[in-house]
């Protein structure tokens, strides 16, 4: 059972529960930062997933951040009961009362996280047994900032394979056209407070492309790892899909903020995935 450690912010935003294991010990290699919202359907089989990977190696301590980002399906319940029966795992459980968006979220799970690196991973996606340990031997590097493995991809409802995602080498020019690289990663923590995590003003979706574009920009290194070692869920639901109508305004506010930025890099008709010109009126 989660032991009845709950703490309370001061501005009653949200509220924390702890297992046993997470009070027991302070020095953390990686922090897996999981956010959640309405994916009840999901995220059992996410947080088996990082526990698959959190017992590979014995050598590194893991600990697993988890943010509940107001959901008002059974997701919080679902979390709760996997906690009572992992309590052995280092965990901690962020419930906020209101929802505040992905990015809020996840720089609130960053925040509140222990470890040296971060990996962000989402709800409706896993990870497999060697994912962890394998990017955070790349990230021993004290040249690299974050490193992504490569994913595949597959459909919900019928596990149909859907190609891969993160599956091309880290090359700025390249991103500013569009984005191929997932939210899916291992970050060092002060690489993330360096840019200033991730920007509140995406509420509509690519907060994971503009955090990408924000290290890039800022010189910071970063390596694809070539190794198969996570699943994106593709569904109905995801945010992606529900981003669409929204594409344009997205991109004209990310060629607003990097506009001083881009005369260093060779001009192309698209940015940020449409057409230059589009962005440019």
């Amino acid at each position: 059972m989660i032991p009845p450690t709950l703490h309370t912010s001061a501005a009653q935003e949200w509220s924390l529960q702890e297992t046993t294991a997470y009070q027991t010990l302070q020095d953390i290699d990686i922090s897996v930062v999981v956010t959640l919202h309405n994916y009840a359907q999901y995220i059992g089989e996410c947080l088996d997933s990082v526990a698959d990977s959190m017992l590979r190696d014995c050598s590194l301590s893991i600990e697993l951040v988890i943010i509940d980002d107001a959901s008002t399906d059974c997701s919080l319940k679902t979390v709760v009961s996997w906690l009572d029966n992992h309590d052995d795992y280092k965990a901690l459980l962020i419930r906020r009362h209101f929802n505040g968006g992905l990015p809020e979220a996840r720089n609130l799970g960053i925040r509140m996280s222990r470890g040296q690196a971060v990996f962000i991973l989402d709800a409706d996606n896993i990870i497999s047994p060697g994912c962890l340990p394998e990017l955070f031997r790349c990230l021993v590097d004290p040249a690299l900032s974050a490193v992504y493995p490569l994913i595949s991809k597959y459909n919900s409802q019928t596990g149909e394979a859907l190609g891969f995602v993160s599956d091309r080498p880290f090359d700025i020019s390249l991103l500013l056209q569009s984005n191929y690289i997932d939210a899916m990663a291992m970050f060092r923590k002060t690489a993330l407070f360096d840019v200033g995590m991730y920007d509140h003003n995406m509420i509509h979706g690519w907060e994971d492309y503009d955090l990408w574009l924000s290290l890039g920009l800022a010189g910071h290194q970063i390596h694809a790892c070539p190794k198969l070692l996570a699943k994106y869920r593709v569904h109905d639901d995801s945010m992606v899909k529900r981003l669409t109508p929204k594409v344009l305004e997205v991109a004209e506010y990310l060629f607003l903020k990097y506009t001083a930025k881009l005369a260093s890099y060779e001009s192309t008709d698209i940015l940020f995935g449409c057409p230059k010109a589009d962005l440019a009126k």
